[in-house]
């Protein structure tokens, strides 16, 4: 960002008639004192306020791209119908303030004084016990929020299921209406993300779970900027031992109340690459995956001969048995998943997903035959391409991992990550 003196019309001091430029770009604002602050229908884009006293500024129906406020006091201030995208209230003092009709799109508030404010944001009041700060991502099945426990230090990930209007945390909901909660509130290992809380919320009791606050990325986000290259090949097998051992912890679970509907046993049932955190820990900042999101998918396999468009997109990481039969997912699903998960990484790209969109033709109601998902499969599986997977001694690691027949596999992580063990680094 850059820092340039504040315009003279910001100035110094009580000014209550005060009317800064409209478009305010790469400008650092400290410590200024302003009262009534006339800001609306501005544009401001890469700026910074640190320090500052605007009491009452108007920001109606402004443009807010890349902006933060640093230890500033903004009581009374009006964002109604203001588009705020990648806006951060850090240490500020909102009370008072009016945010109606407000377009947010990654806004974050960190230690924010909100008493008294009105925010017709349903989120920020949803879930008592909890104080929402920013939004991390989201999809079809729901919205991640980086929040805070009061009354606790560290801040956690909480996911709202079903936010988009869909019954998509049906499986979550059973878990916590039935008072059995989801699978990894009952696990302790350093390779899943622990889960802290679970609920139902809202009028629209949408179900939630808040699990440990990871800082990191994904490993979808690692393979989209093309980072996973650069990692040395001992650390590779470093990391794909670490999944091996969070899945190993998943299925040796025994007592939890969560069972793969087979009754294979407890399983992740949703192994992608968005569910596998690369997570920076310790003085080092040294990468540790963690696998995220356990057991509370969506099952969209369906027992007839047709399948939906969205439910083949969710199979480029099923192995052959729960795509050609419908079975349900279990561990032995997970290892073929991992092994898809890890070749896409290697690969950059998914080995077979371009294929399964454009299978068809598409039936009338929207679905395909799983006829001809079948016949594609068994085209593509065969070619993975094993040969692009560097080291080279975990080449037969994944042939096992991907085979087409079940028994074949490695039957859990706790076999995967015994073979991982006898390669070496």
């Amino acid at each position: 960002m850059a820092s340039t003196t504040a315009p003279p019309e910001m100035g110094v001091g009580k000014v209550s008639q005060l009317r800064p430029r409209r478009v305010l770009t790469g400008l650092r604002f400290e410590d200024v004192v302003a009262e009534s602050v006339q800001l609306s229908q501005a544009r401001l884009t890469d700026c910074e306020f640190r320090g500052s006293v605007l009491i009452g500024a108007d920001l109606r129906d402004a443009i807010l791209t890349r902006v933060r406020f640093v230890d500033c006091h903004l009581a009374g201030a009006q964002f109604e119908n203001t588009k705020l995208d990648d806006v951060s209230f850090v240490n500020c003092n909102l009370s008072g303030s009016r945010f109606r009709e407000t377009r947010m799109d990654g806004v974050e508030l960190d230690r924010v004084d909100r008493r008294g404010w009105r925010c017709d944001q349903g989120l920020w009041h949803r879930f008592p016990g909890y104080e929402v700060e920013k939004l991390l991502g989201g999809g079809r099945f729901g919205q991640t929020y980086r929040a805070r426990r009061r009354s606790r230090v560290r801040p956690v990930a909480l996911k709202v299921y079903g936010e988009s209007g869909d019954d998509d945390g049906a499986a979550l909901r059973d878990l916590v209406v039935n008072d059995k909660g989801p699978l990894g509130k009952r696990l302790r290992s350093k390779h899943v993300a622990r889960v802290v809380d679970f609920g139902v919320a809202g009028k629209a009791d949408h179900v939630y779970l808040a699990t440990e606050y990871l800082e990191g990325e994904t490993l979808a986000e690692m393979i989209r900027g093309d980072s996973w290259r650069s990692v040395p090949e001992a650390a590779r097998i470093r990391l794909f031992r670490e999944m091996a051992a969070g899945l190993a912890a998943i299925h040796g679970n025994n007592g939890s109340s969560y069972r793969a509907a087979s009754g294979e046993g407890p399983a992740h049932a949703d192994i992608k690459p968005s569910n596998v955190f690369l997570a920076r820990e310790g003085r080092g900042r040294r990468q540790t995956a963690k696998l995220i999101d356990i057991g509370v998918s969506a099952d969209e396999s369906s027992p007839g001969g047709e399948l939906t468009r969205s439910g083949l997109k969710r199979m480029a990481y099923d192995p052959p048995e729960v795509v050609f039969g419908g079975m349900a997912r279990g561990p032995s699903a997970d290892v073929y998943a991992l092994g898809i998960t890890l070749l896409e990484a290697f690969c950059g790209s998914h080995p077979y997903a371009g294929r399964l969109e454009t299978v068809g033709p598409e039936r009338p109601d929207g679905t395909v035959l799983r006829a001809d998902v079948v016949r594609m499969l068994n085209q593509a599986i065969p070619q993975l391409p094993y040969d692009e997977v560097t080291p080279s001694r975990l080449r037969p690691v994944l042939r096992r991992c991907t085979q087409v027949v079940s028994k074949f596999r490695y039957q859990d992580g706790r076999e995967l990550y015994e073979a991982l063990q006898s390669i070496g680094d």
